[in-house]
Order: C-alpha cells, then structure tokens, then sequence
C-alpha cells in the first residue's frame, strides 16, 4: 500500500507522502508540497500521484525525541508556526492506493489537541489508472466532503 495525504488550508493544497512506521503509525516520509490558490485540478492530481510513488513502508517508528522535529519539518513546509494554527481552519483527506484503485477518505477536524479523524463518511473509490485531472477531482470532491461536513457540524452546534 501507498499512502499520501491533502490539507486543504485557507486556499492552498498541501499534498505530502506518508508511510506506515513499524509501530503501523502513519506519518511524514518526506516533505510535503504546498500548492498555491491559482493552481488547477490537473496539477493537483499530478501532484498527488507523485507523493503516493513516494510513500514507503515500514519506516522506523520515530522515538519520543524524534517526533518535535517531523512536526518542526512539516510546519517549516506549510509555513505554519504552530500546529495549532495549521488545524485552524484546515480540511484534510487521506489518500491510498493498492495500485489498482485509489480510495479518499475525508477527515473530521477535531482541533489542535485531537487533530484530524475519519468522519465516517462514505470514501470516494476510484480506479488507479485515471487521469491526473480526474485523481485531482477525486481529491477536491473528499476536501469538500470534509469541508461541507465540519459547516454542517458548526450550524447545530
């Protein structure tokens, strides 16, 4: 399996590899791509097609004093200071491929302390071998799901 993820974040697509540590932890493998406002859904799907080639899996599972820097790396990259304003008014879908089909699952976004859960939405499933545009569709259409789910939550709440 090959995993990936986008964030959604006040316009701009953040679009990294991940890969499951040995402890089955999925984190960072490499730094992730921030895309600006003006980019279009093509470029997003090439994107993302390039981060899940490079996921890997198993990597080391970091130990405690390793974990500050794969954060300090990851905000360093989306130009964040905190994690707590990078969750702010973030959107986030986790992406894997088994190399036949590609599966999206949009997240719920619980704040800084409780981050980003499956919201148990449907995933969106889609063949492997599709166009870029149509991986970067996928991809828009799960950050939508995420985004029209966490407005639905805050009007009842």
């Amino acid at each position: 399996m090959k995993f990936a993820v986008i964030y959604k974040r006040r316009g701009k697509f953040i679009i990294g590899p991940q890969g499951r540590t040995t402890a089955g932890v999925l984190i960072a493998v490499e730094r992730p791509a921030s895309l600006g406002t003006t980019v279009d859904i093509p470029m997003i799907g090439k994107t993302l097609r390039d981060a899940l080639s490079r996921s890997r899996s198993p990597v080391p599972h970091p130990g405690p004093d390793e974990w500050p820097a794969i954060m300090e790396e990851f905000l360093h990259a989306t130009d964040v200071k905190t994690w707590g304003s990078f969750v702010r008014g973030s959107v986030l879908a986790t992406v894997e491929t088994d190399g036949s089909k590609v599966v999206f699952q949009p997240h719920e976004n619980r704040g800084a302390r409780d981050a980003f859960q499956p919201m148990g939405l449907p995933s969106i499933v889609i063949d492997s071998n599709v166009t870029d545009e149509e991986l970067g569709g996928a991809a828009i259409r799960a950050l939508d799901m995420a985004a029209n789910a966490e407005t639905s939550r805050e009007r009842s709440s």
